[in-house]
């Protein structure tokens, strides 16, 4: 019982934090997965932090700046961090290799579970699109293909 206890406590306090480029998060399924579980949907939501990107420099700007900041961040999940990829020239690589920077500065402070998803590099079947930085920052790389 007193493991129990010292578990819940502390999944509550640690946090959680969306980077959404893909504009597709809903919280109301956190709600009912929570309720489903028999846990209390605010409290739950309380310690989830979402921020919405429309342009890659907003990209950029949270995860080389913003995620920083937080304390007792658990998972970091940056959903698309391509999508919004202008265009192939040599500053926008500048501009993901901050953000990856940015990621490692939080990965020494917090030690967080890491999930960044990419669309595939459109010259490619199985590269990301962010080209190497992005292929090799990561430790598993996942293939999700959707066969609509």
């Amino acid at each position: 019982m007193v493991l129990e206890k010292k578990v819940k406590s502390n999944f509550f306090t640690k946090k959680v934090f969306y980077i959404d480029a893909n504009n597709r998060f809903n919280p109301y399924k956190i709600n009912k997965l929570a309720a489903s579980k028999k846990m209390t949907p605010g409290i739950i939501l309380k310690n989830i932090f979402i921020s919405r990107a429309f342009t890659f420099e907003q990209i950029i700007e949270v995860l080389e700046n913003k995620i920083y900041e937080l304390e007792n961040v658990r998972v970091l999940i940056v959903s698309g961090i391509t999508n919004l990829w202008p265009n192939d020239e040599l500053s926008t690589f500048e501009g993901l290799l901050q953000a990856i920077s940015g990621i490692k500065k939080t990965l020494l402070k917090n030690n967080p579970l890491i999930i960044i998803t990419a669309p595939l590099n459109k010259h490619s079947n199985f590269k990301p699109q962010g080209g190497k930085y992005l292929a090799h920052f990561g430790s598993v790389l996942i293939m999700i293909k959707d066969n609509d």
